[in-house]
Formats: C-alpha cells, sequence, structure tokens
C-alpha cells in the first residue's frame, strides 16, 4: 500500500527507513542517505550507518562494538561541529548509526579541485578545534569526564555543508572513558598513517594527537599536497615538518604576512606533544587569524564551491538496498533469546535431577542441552538474509554445515573494505573467531566456481590502480565490488580520484583528466 505522495504506507510499530542512495563507504560499514518514515505522516531524511552484512551483530565482533560505541559516545557530545546522533538502531538484523544528514562533501572531495584559500583553511581549523575541545570535556552519564580523542582526524572525516557548516565524522576508532562502552581500545593504534602523530607509534594516544593530526589537515589545505607519513624518529620527522612548511610558504600569498598562520602550523606540528596548543587555544589562536585572513568568508566560499565539488561525485546507484524499506526491530536479539532458553531448560534439569528424576530421560535431556550449549549454531537463530546482488569478498563469520556437499574452497581473509572517503585503510582489523570444525563428507571434486569479475578501462593522462576488498590491483578484469581509484598525474603524486562500482560481467570506462585532478566513471 502506498499514500498519495508517494511514500509507503505505515505498517506497524516502529521507524521505518527508506534507502535513497550510498554516501560512503568505510571498514564498518556503509553510509546511507534515508528517509525516516515516522507516525503522523512525519518525514525527515537522515544519514543511516549500516554495519556490514558479514558482521554478526549477535557476536562480540570489534567492528561491532566499535560503532555502538560510536553512536552511544556522539549521543553525549554537543557541539555545531561533531555530528549529532538521532539513535542506535537495529534494521534488518543488523546495527544501524542514525545521523544528522549533512549536504555538502568531505574535505578529501574539496581538494579535488584546488588549494583552499588561506581564510577558509583557518575558518575550518577553528571549527574542528572547537568541537574537539568539546569532546574531550564532554561528560558520562554519571558526571565523570569523558576525555573523548578522535584518533582519526584526516580530510575525508571532515565535512563541509553548503551553508558553511563544518562538521567532524567517523567517530569509529575514538578512545573515550565511559563504563558503557564495549570495545577495548587500550594498546591498539587505530587510525591513518599519514595523519598520526610521532608518539603514537609508543602507544600514547592523548588530545594532542588530534591536534598534529589537523596540522597536517592544514597543510594539506592551504597546499593541495600531501604531507609526508611521519616517523617516531625525530629527525625525519623535523625533515617531513621543514617540507611541509616550505610547500605553505610556497604556497600562501605574501600579503597578509603568511609568517603567523606558518608558526601556527609549526607549533601543530611540534615532534613534543606538549609544544603543541591545546584544542581549546588553537580555536581561539585560528578565530585570531580569521581577523587577518578574511576573505573569502567560510559561509561564501561553501555557497559558491562545494555544488560545484558535489556535482563531479559519480552517484552509486547499483547498492541493492536503494529503495528498500527497512523497519525499526523491537525486542531481544536472537542471543539474547538463545541465552534465555538455554538458562530456562539448565533450572528444569537441575530441578527434574533434585526431585528425583535421575533417569534416561533426565540424563538424555541433559546431554542434549550441554551440546545445545557447546553448539555455535544454535536454534531460534533468524532465518539468513539474502545476498546482495554483487557481494565483496568477505571474512567468514560461521562455519559450513554438514551436509553432503563438495568441500569449499579454503577461505581466504579478505581486506577490509575500501573506505570511499578516506585517504587510506586502517591499519588494524580485527578477524572474526576461528570456527568450530564441522565434519565433511568425502564426494567427488568439483570444478571451482568463478568469482563474479568485470572489466576496467582507462582513458586519459593518468596511471590509474583500484584499492578494494581484494587489496591492490590494475585495470583490466577486476572482481566485482566497490574500488576506490588510485590516479598518478603527471609530476603529481598519488592521489584519490573517485570510486568505481564493478559488477559481474560489466565493462566500465575510467576517463581521467588531469586539469581537475579528477577521474569519472561511465
Amino acid at each position: 500500500m502506498s499514500r498519495s505522495d508517494g511514500l509507503p504506507a505505515p505498517a506497524g510499530p516502529g521507524r521505518r527507513f527508506q534507502f535513497l542512495e550510498p554516501l560512503g563507504q568505510g571498514a564498518f560499514g556503509t553510509v546511507y542517505r534515508a528517509r525516516l518514515l515516522g507516525d503522523g505522516a512525519f518525514v525527515k531524511e537522515v544519514a543511516v550507518k549500516l554495519l556490514r552484512q558479514d558482521l554478526d551483530p549477535d557476536r562480540t565482533d570489534g567492528m561491532a562494538r566499535r560503532t555502538r560505541d560510536e553512536a552511544r559516545v556522539l549521543g553525549l557530545v554537543r557541539h555545531r561541529a561533531v555530528l549529532h546522533v538521532d539513535g542506535l538502531v537495529r534494521l534488518g538484523g543488523r546495527w544501524a548509526v542514525v545521523m544528522e544528514l549533512v549536504d555538502g562533501c568531505n574535505l578529501r572531495d574539496l581538494l579535488r579541485i584546488g588549494a583552499v584559500p588561506a581564510s577558509v583553511s583557518v575558518a575550518i581549523v577553528g571549527e574542528v578545534a572547537g568541537g574537539l575541545a568539546a569532546a574531550w570535556d564532554a561528560t558520562a552519564p554519571d558526571g565523570a569526564p569523558l576525555h573523548l580523542v578522535h584518533r582519526d582526524i584526516k580530510p575525508a572525516n571532515l565535512q563541509l555543508s553548503v551553508a558553511g557548516d563544518v562538521k567532524l565524522l567517523d567517530f569509529g576508532v575514538a578512545r573515550a572513558q565511559f563504563d558503557g562502552r564495549e570495545a577495548e581500545t587500550e594498546g591498539v593504534m587505530l587510525g591513518t598513517l599519514r595523519y598520526m602523530a610521532p608518539e603514537r607509534f609508543d602507544g600514547i594516544d592523548g588530545p594532542e594527537g588530534d591536534i598534529y593530526a589537523l596540522g597536517v589537515v592544514l597543510a594539506e589545505l592551504v597546499t593541495r599536497t600531501p604531507v609526508a607519513k611521519t616517523s617516531g624518529n625525530r629527525e625525519r620527522h623535523d625533515q617531513t615538518v621543514s617540507e611541509a612548511l616550505q610547500r605553505a610558504r610556497e604556497a600562501l600569498p605574501p600579503s597578509p604576512d603568511p609568517k603567523p598562520l606558518l608558526e601556527l602550523l609549526e607549533r601543530m606540528l611540534a615532534y613534543d606533544p606538549a609544544a603543541r596548543p591545546t584544542a581549546r587555544a588553537l580555536e581561539q589562536q585560528s578565530w585570531d587569524l580569521r581577523k587577518t585572513w578574511s576573505e573569502p568568508r567560510l559561509v561564501d566560499f561553501a555557497r559558491e564551491v562545494v555544488p560545484q565539488v558535489k556535482a563531479l561525485v559519480v552517484p552509486q546507484d547499483t547498492d541493492p538496498l536503494i529503495g528498500e524499506v527497512l523497519t525499526e526491530a523491537s525486542g531481544q536479539t536472537p542471543a539474547v533469546r538463545r541465552r534465555r532458553w538455554r538458562l530456562v531448560l539448565g533450572v528444569v534439569l537441575v530441578l527434574t535431577l533434585a526431585l528425583g528424576g535421575a533417569g534416561a530421560v533426565a540424563a538424555t535431556g541433559g546431554l542434549a542441552w550441554l551440546a545445545w550449549w557447546v553448539s555455535p549454531g544454535a536454534v531460534v537463530a533468524p532465518a539468513p538474509e539474502p545476498p546482495p546482488a554483487s557481494p565483496a569478498p568477505a571474512l567468514p563469520t560461521s562455519p559450513a554445515p554438514p551436509t553432503p556437499v563438495p568441500a569449499p574452497p579454503a577461505p581466504v581473509a579478505a581486506a577490509p573494505a575500501p573506505v570511499a572517503a578516506a585517504a587510506a585503510v586502517e591499519p588494524v582489523v580485527a578477524l572474526p573467531e576461528a570456527p568450530r570444525p564441522a565434519p565433511v563428507v568425502s564426494v567427488a571434486p568439483a570444478s571451482a566456481p568463478v568469482a563474479p569479475s568485470g572489466t576496467v578501462t582507462v582513458s586519459g593522462d593518468a596511471t590509474v590502480a583500484l584499492l578494494g576488498p581484494m587489496g591492490r590491483v590494475g585495470p583490466g578484469r577486476v572482481p566485482a565490488g566497490t574500488w576506490t581509484v588510485l590516479a598518478t598525474f603527471p609530476g603529481r603524486p598519488e592521489v584519490e580520484a573517485g570510486t568505481v562500482q564493478v559488477r559481474d560481467g560489466s565493462t566500465t570506462q575510467i576517463d581521467c583528466v588531469a586539469s581537475f585532478q579528477l577521474c569519472k566513471v561511465r
């Protein structure tokens, strides 16, 4: 049934989400633009970060835990530069974070059309610094300091809206001090290497690391040139910073005097964490610099440039969820129901034995209950969802059933899905628990199935590679899935120049334009 306005009619309790288009893909899942359909004809566009289908939401998987932690943490932070979270829900048996929708582009895409004016760069840094200060000063529900550290500041995680609003995205690898967190964050180095402060290689994860990463972002905004990966060695680090400062000095106009901005950049990139400004001090110093670097204004720049950047991004319309409506689930998860049933059966057996019924029935029931308890695939499990039309290779999450079928080839651990708006793949990946071995019936070997793949060709003055589910590959025959386009233009370092969706049996042409440092898919 549908309404006169073309939207699906309400169908029972629970909010419903109609998926409109994918906005970005990361290691944890995919962010979609969606339409929230509530009671009383309430309609609102939101962003939904949906956990990957191959990550079981009822297991203690690190990615699932960090996704849930991200939603809980963001619910405790209030600042205009921090993305607002509407809730943590379950859609189609998967965890999802419902967030405000920001109509704009990330800074990685913004850099594709050129360097950012100093006035705009300083304004962006000041807004992000204010958000970082608010995150550090926020308190948990019990009043204790939250001390939130983002740990993955980079252009892809900073969004600029058409209205000139700056938003800090993706707290999926953040570290915070609060009792409700699920994922262990101590002793694990998470983030993007090129933006990591030198002390992070020694396991030090303080707020000063976010200031260093924001300094790298500032250098890239004013020069449009990536800063080399930092080093724990002081001499190599100082050489990297010296080169970045020299490029910034050459990129900035001679008037007004660029010296105060260069001095601030140098302090943000200091090797010693104590020499860097705090987030609150950086917010104030950025505001002072805006009095000198006043034109163009951030809001005027955003209104003119952000729509141009959005027009260059090629939408992906092959996602199987597009147009689907998922209803927010309520009640217990399958894991909770299994635990409750196991507890009930255990109590019944104990009472039977206590009342003297220690016969064959009780013994048989006890053995059955014990087998059920240790079984990796207990009953009351939800029906499996159909796979997407062109599934990307994924890590195995459950053992093969003991049915007389040909033994599948040994699974290969696939790399994380490419982050559509990221400069590098996160270096730490949580592997699933090893499945329990299942009995295998020997049968005659069968020919191995052919993996879905398509053909990718390239035209234009650029060398192109693809980064995706199977690692780094060249043009030609490419496995099906979503791939990040890495392009090397003449006289330029390698840059991310877009994404491409490869479908089974398809032929995709990538046209690269050197003047825009951009590749288009057709």
